[in-house]
C-alpha cells in the first residue's frame, strides 16, 4: 500500500501587476513576496514596541515597493506636502498584506 501524499505548489501562476497611489502618487508593488517575510512583519507590526513595529514597516516597504520606485518612494515618505500620516502608511501596508499576503491570486485579464 502506497503512503497517502499532497503536494503543495507548483509552477507560478500569472499574477496581475500591483499599482498602489498614496496621496496622488502612484508606486509599482512586487506582488511575490516570500511567506517568510510576510511571517517577519506580521510578528514585528503586532508588538507593543513601537520603534520595532516603524523597523518592520520599513522593512516591508522596502520589500514590496518595486526597486524602480524604491528611491521615490523614500522621498515621498518624507515630502512634508504630500507625504502620508503615519495612519495612512498602516492602511496601505493593511491593504498590502491583504494582496501580497492573499498570494496575490489575482488573475491576469487575457
Amino acid at each position: 500500500m502506497s503512503a497517502r501524499r499532497k503536494s503543495f505548489g507548483g509552477p507560478d501562476k500569472p499574477i496581475a501587476p500591483l499599482d498602489i497611489e498614496v496621496n496622488g502618487e502612484e508606486f509599482s508593488v512586487n506582488t511575490r513576496i516570500p511567506a517568510g517575510v510576510l511571517l517577519d512583519f506580521m510578528e514585528l507590526i503586532n508588538d507593543d514596541n513601537p520603534q520595532e513595529a516603524a523597523k518592520a514597516l520599513k522593512e516591508f516597504f522596502s520589500l514590496t515597493i518595486k526597486p524602480e520606485d524604491y528611491a521615490r518612494w523614500n522621498t515621498f515618505l518624507r515630502d512634508p506636502e504630500k507625504g502620508p500620516s503615519i495612519e495612512l502608511l498602516s492602511e496601505v501596508a493593511g491593504y498590502l498584506m491583504e494582496e501580497i499576503g492573499g498570494g496575490g491570486d489575482v488573475p491576469t485579464q487575457p
